[in-house]
């Protein structure tokens, strides 16, 4: 897991400086698994891949996000198996 906190802040009118122009958070997680096992002749695999990225930008700044906000999810499976033959 990774989090991720950006704010940026500009000289702005009306006493506003304090406040940042872009706020931004980011979100990600990852998991990976692989799963091996042999079964009288066979060696088998099974792999599991995940990842997800949430882009988060605060809109309360008062300045139209550069960054859009993002959620994105993957999922990857795989499966591989081998004979031996003797």
């Amino acid at each position: 897991m990774q989090s991720d906190e950006r704010n940026e802040f500009n000289i702005r009118r009306n006493n506003r400086s304090s406040s940042p122009t872009l706020a931004l958070n980011l979100t990600s997680y990852q998991l990976d698994a692989l799963l091996a096992d042999l079964y009288n002749r066979w060696n088998t695999e099974l792999g599991v891949h995940l990842n997800s990225t949430d882009n988060y930008s605060t809109p309360d700044t008062g300045v139209p996000p550069i960054i859009p906000q993002l959620y994105r999810a993957r999922l990857c499976l795989s499966f591989s198996a081998e004979v031996f033959i003797s």
